[in-house]
């Protein structure tokens, strides 16, 4: 190896070990990495109207996923559609959105990085807009899992989904 590559090469493992030694100073944490694409599954849901004043399942938004035996996961979603919501008061209004994953029946955990405002109406207004959350949640081990969307409402009002959809993709971990 010649003199350049010795310097390349010096220089590349002190990167590495200042980024090994930065991470373990700070604990970073929830970071998830995986290997190939192993299931995708989309559930494409109907519209529909939603005023839940707590977290509850989006109607249709739900799939499941299998981990095969002797094997582990990380579970990306993403949860994407149209609505609209209004205002009908003083109160500005949020429609929160967050994803579950749990095995069917329950009990279900909230994917990271977890509730998400997905719409905000300001006081006295309607908006219409087009929402997205990405949610990470792994490793899993095998088994039958359910994804599912769920949505709160801050204040009394209806809110509209439409051309909705959520999009799972497993991972090898």
């Amino acid at each position: 190896m010649g003199r350049f590559g010795k310097i390349v090469g010096a220089i590349a493992a002190s990167v590495l070990a200042v980024g090994l030694l930065t991470t373990l100073a700070l604990g970073v944490t929830g970071r998830l990495s995986g290997g190939a694409i192993t299931a995708v599954r989309v559930a494409d849901v109907p519209s529909a109207d939603f005023t839940a004043g707590t977290f509850a399942d989006i109607p249709g938004a739900s799939t499941a996923i299998t981990v095969p035996a002797s094997s582990q996961a990380i579970v990306l979603a993403r949860f994407s559609s149209f609505a609209e919501v209004g205002s009908n008061s003083n109160v500005s209004n949020d429609v929160d959105v967050r994803i579950m994953i749990g095995p069917p029946g329950g009990p279900f955990t909230v994917m990271q990085p977890g509730e998400t405002v997905f719409v905000h109406a300001p006081a006295n207004q309607t908006v219409e807009a087009t929402g997205v959350t990405d949610q990470s949640y792994g490793p899993i081990g095998p088994g039958t899992y359910v994804v599912k969307v769920q949505a709160l409402v801050t204040t009394p009002a209806a809110v509209q989904f439409g051309a909705a959809s959520l999009t799972v993709e497993e991972a090898k971990a």
